[in-house]
């Protein structure tokens, strides 16, 4: 049985690196795709455009609610504090209030990880749903494999809440605005094992929470290359 997430500081965190992300997303090189290394660089930054499948693309779609040319920035920070106050001193970044963003979650003690998804060009005024998966993305969506969970269900296909849920997975679920943009995030008190975390896929709409349908999100839409 899973243990019950007990990390209170998790909601202010999540607010801190939501509050850091525009300085690190702004202008960030796509990270290489391809087998993920022993340790990967932290925070993990990938910025790509949607296009169809081709090997070495960042960003793949299958669904014309994501076309082409839409645009997707995921970042990953592990080891949240220690992170924090490495980068709350690099020099050229911009924003006082990122600046002590950084610098209050230096502050915090523990660790754990925090996901950002932030998508640019996509259909205006909906719901879509997200998860980090097993894989990396392939030809269809069902090559990026299940969600990633911290703790394994030994049933599969995953759909007991007990296993399914947003503290044993990196849900990043999200509206649109009227222009098609939207910024979203969460954060977790436990760290993706090294190689077995490969992607951010983008389904049709918000994700179930019932026993049965726990985890489901209707369609793979799209899907971002994030080698963890």
């Amino acid at each position: 049985m899973r243990t019950p997430v007990s990390n209170r500081a998790l909601p202010r965190l999540l607010l801190i690196l939501l509050a850091a992300a525009p300085l690190l997303l702004g202008g960030t090189a796509s990270a290489a795709v391809g087998p993920a290394p022993a340790a990967p660089p932290n925070p993990v930054l990938v910025a790509g455009t949607f296009t169809a499948y081709s090997a070495g693309a960042t960003a793949v779609t299958y669904d014309k609610a994501v076309p082409e040319g839409a645009r997707a920035s995921v970042l990953v920070a592990t080891d949240l504090p220690q992170w924090a106050e490495r980068e709350s001193g690099r020099p050229g970044a911009e924003g006082a209030e990122e600046h002590e963003a950084m610098r209050e979650l230096a502050r915090h003690k523990g660790s754990g990880t925090g996901f950002v998804l932030h998508v640019g060009g996509l259909e205006p005024d909906r719901d879509y749903g997200a998860h980090l998966h097993t894989k990396p993305c392939g030809p269809t969506g069902d090559d990026a494999g299940p969600h990633y969970q911290h703790e394994v269900d030994p049933v599969q296909p995953s759909t007991d809440p007990e296993y399914a849920n947003a503290e044993n997975e990196a849900w990043l679920d999200f509206h649109t605005s009227p222009f098609g943009d939207a910024i979203t995030g969460t954060a977790v008190e436990w760290t993706p094992r090294p190689g077995q975390a490969g992607s951010v896929v983008i389904h049709e709409e918000h994700t179930h929470t019932q026993p049965g349908h726990a985890g489901m999100a209707g369609a793979r839409l799209a899907c971002i290359n994030v080698p963890l």
